[in-house]
């Protein structure tokens, strides 16, 4: 399948950027691994239920019984979660969208293979939205479930590292610093007192590998 908008995970973002895509006549696959987690975390699992339960409890009368009044509570939230998980599945239940059940894996830039209970669907997006965690097999397993965000970040701090090196090398190949000429807003050591500072930094390289 090839659609305009693939958007993997129905959250608060998820849901909106594929219903407003929809109303512009872009087609759209929406992907979710739990019929349960329609709308996102804040209905389902987050917020809304938490504060429901909140407000139930500021109304149990003193003479109710704790048990069968919080037996109450739950059994309220649960018909809340599931109007609004209802609600939300309605919501995009039109042409322009198509709503997947299953477990999204990349397979190309910008394809995905989903395990359905029909199979396996594969699904192309020109804009690909990840709205969901993700994992990463290799990483550590504590570290292995991962946001965006902090793949970004990882990916971020991995480049300004290796731009460092670069810079490095660049200042020992053509004796300049910075990008303006003869690096005026250095000290004006002599070439005796910068090599002891290269020393200097060197030992404490080695010292933080672990090397002699």
């Amino acid at each position: 399948m090839d659609v305009d908008l693939l958007v993997i995970g129905w959250g608060k973002a998820g849901k909106t950027l594929a219903g407003l895509a929809a109303a512009q006549g872009q087609s759209v696959a929406l992907v979710e691994r739990s019929p349960k987690m329609y709308g996102g975390t804040c209905i389902n699992i987050g917020c809304v239920p938490t504060k429901d339960l909140v407000v139930s409890a500021e109304r149990r009368r003193p003479d109710e019984d704790p048990a069968e009044a919080f037996r109450a509570a739950v059994v309220e939230r649960d018909e809340l979660i599931g109007k609004l998980n209802a609600a939300n599945h309605a919501m995009l239940e039109r042409p322009e969208v198509t709503l997947v059940d299953g477990t999204a894996r990349f397979v190309g830039p910008r394809t995905v293979a989903v395990e359905t209970t029909e199979g396996e669907q594969r699904i192309t997006g020109a804009t690909v939205v990840i709205g969901t965690e993700g994992r990463v097999p290799w990483w550590p397993a504590d570290k292995t479930t991962v946001t965006l965000a902090q793949v970004m970040s990882h990916v971020a701090l991995d480049e300004a590292r290796h731009a460092g090196h670069a810079d490095i090398l660049c200042e020992q190949i053509d004796g300049q610093v910075g990008l303006r000429g003869p690096g005026n807003n250095l000290p004006g050591w002599d070439a005796g007192r910068w090599e002891e500072y290269v020393q200097r930094i060197e030992r404490i390289a080695a010292g933080r590998h672990g090397a002699e």
